[in-house]
């Protein structure tokens, strides 16, 4: 995550320094609008001036062991106002981040919160914004998603940036209603422009939150617009996928159709599901944290922590398709089940057909095929181990069947 400075100066006594907020929550005109709420902000004392001056300039050297010994001296001071104790967890702020420290980061910036009645209101929603962002490098999409959740609504305005951040973390926190807003700001602001800055991944943002809120003529118009800007025959699969499921018919009608009427998809063959959107986004993005946690990181020396996981019953999926209840189960009076099930998941998060094993079976003889056939169409999110997807073998999965009285 790129980092960005912000320096401002207050009309006090003395000038102070914020610094240190990620990139896209930064904005110039989030700024200035914010800070048409004005607090009454405590002076600093000459004596906290020089010592912030002095944390500066050893920052400025990168001698950070130096510029921390000034930051906690200035701590300990007796008479030191909640003011001056943010701007020094400021600098602490700043100090951390430029070590790839963020769990330190983050701690400064919630103490800084601590005193958000003494500092100014547009620093308390910058750093808010920030945590948001922090948090969501970390894979903590919940804590981020609770730290956006009391921002936006403070913001007057959101750049096309900032709407692409929240897009992404409600998208991945599977607040689709949120996602769809925010990224429809982020595409209209791009064609505003010409449309040249308008992304792929938007579109598909879009589309797949449109499907999952059950918006499915909204999401044909999107899925539409997908192919007309990037005729792939990837989203003609989907767009095949999506008309079958919404008129229940069958797979090889609805490819006609589609070869029929779309252009661009005159060679499509298969169908695809729209879930797999929201599958191939969380792959980029646990890719990209897993590779930005590496640089970061000193080499993992432990060659089994790099294995991915094997047999674990809680690797659930995120696509699962309910096995039909055989009717011979039912003509022999058969009312409950179990069945243990094996597979391999391949490299996408699919299953691996041939992989598929009865562990357990009970009763036998009856529900055998049915799984098999429906945990063949399953979908898992791909394990990421140093920015590479991993085939994973062995994941245990267990089908229960009770009929109702």
């Amino acid at each position: 995550m790129k980092l960005t400075h912000l320096f401002t100066g207050t009309a006090l006594t003395l000038s102070a320094t914020f610094a240190s907020i990620p990139a896209q929550a930064l904005d110039a005109d989030l700024y200035l609008a914010a800070a048409s709420t004005i607090r009454k902000v405590p002076a600093m004392s000459l004596t906290v001036h020089k010592k912030i001056q002095a944390a500066q300039e050893a920052i400025a050297d990168k001698d950070y062991p130096r510029a921390q010994a000034v930051l906690n001296e200035t701590l300990r001071l007796t008479r030191i106002n909640d003011y001056e104790k943010a701007v020094v967890w400021q600098l602490k702020a700043m100090i951390a981040f430029s070590e790839n420290d963020s769990p330190a980061t983050i701690e400064a910036y919630e103490t800084i919160l601590n005193y958000r009645d003494s500092i100014p209101e547009a620093l308390e929603i910058n750093i808010l914004f920030g945590l948001a962002q922090l948090y969501h490098s970390q894979g903590d999409t919940r804590q981020a998603a609770e730290y956006a959740n009391k921002t936006v609504y403070r913001m007057p305005t959101l750049s096309q940036a900032q709407s692409r951040f929240l897009a992404e973390l409600y998208y991945l926190t599977r607040d689709f209603a949120k996602a769809e807003k925010h990224i429809e700001v982020a595409i209209n602001a791009g064609q505003a422009y010409g449309g040249g800055g308008v992304k792929e991944v938007w579109y598909k943002m879009l589309l797949s939150s449109q499907w999952e809120q059950g918006h499915q003529l909204e999401a044909k118009k999107t899925a539409l617009a997908l192919i007309s800007r990037w005729p792939e025959q990837k989203y003609c699969q989907i767009l095949a996928g999506m008309m079958m499921e919404m008129r229940n018919t069958d797979e090889q009608m609805t490819l006609d159709e589609v070869r029929t009427n779309q252009a661009a998809c005159a060679d499509v063959t298969t169908t695809s599901p729209v879930e797999n959107l929201y599958l191939d986004f969380q792959v980029a993005f646990e890719k990209a944290r897993s590779t930005q946690a590496a640089k970061a990181q000193p080499a993992e020396t432990d060659a089994k922590a790099k294995q991915p996981r094997r047999g674990q019953k809680d690797y659930l999926p995120v696509v699962r398709v309910q096995p039909q209840f055989p009717a011979k189960a039912l003509r022999d009076g058969i009312t409950d089940a179990r069945v243990l099930i094996s597979l391999d998941i391949e490299k996408d998060g699919s299953v691996n057909s041939r992989s598929i094993r009865i562990l357990e079976s009970n009763p036998a003889g009856y529900f055998e095929d049915s799984v098999k056939r429906a945990a063949s169409k399953f979908k898992y999110k791909p394990e990421i181990v140093d920015g590479k997807a991993q085939r994973v073998e062995g994941v245990k999965y267990t089908f229960t069947f009770k009929v109702e009285d």
